[in-house]
């Protein structure tokens, strides 16, 4: 078996990939958004929309404190974790979940939601880096 610290992540098997997040021993280098996004996808394919941010909150703090990063923005944890619970719910609960998370992430990489939902100006404030804050573009609707 593979030392996660010697992978690269986006070629850790998913239950590797949450492994090392959780145990913030995933360089930080390695965990860029492809990853972000397969690591929440997993959490919301077994946990309530609520459960799974608050998982996923707890483990960004703690990999960031681990390596002296601060860095966490709440708007964007919460604004993904609602974006990717609603896409994931569409896709079929049959197939497998790396395909379904993938067929996520490409939907994710071709459209770029974030910047339809929110100004750049919205996302800098300190206060959505501390706190959720709605879109300023248009409103939710997923």
């Amino acid at each position: 078996m593979s030392d996660p610290a010697q992978s690269t992540a986006s070629e850790l098997p998913l239950r590797l990939l949450v492994e090392s997040f959780e145990a913030a021993t995933l360089p930080v280098g390695h965990f860029h958004h492809r990853e972000h996004l397969r690591v929440a996808l997993c959490y919301l394919s077994r946990e309530s929309e609520a459960d799974a941010t608050a998982r996923m909150r707890d483990g960004l703090k703690r990999l960031l404190a681990h390596y002296g990063i601060d860095g966490y923005h709440e708007t964007l944890t919460v604004f993904w974790m609602k974006l990717l619970a609603g896409r994931l719910a569409i896709t079929d609960p049959a197939r497998p979940l790396d395909d379904r998370i993938e067929d996520v992430i490409i939907w994710c990489r071709d459209e770029q939601p974030v910047s339809r939902y929110y100004t750049p100006d919205a996302l800098a404030s300190p206060h959505a880096k501390r706190v959720w804050t709605p879109p300023d573009r248009k409103p939710i609707d997923f």
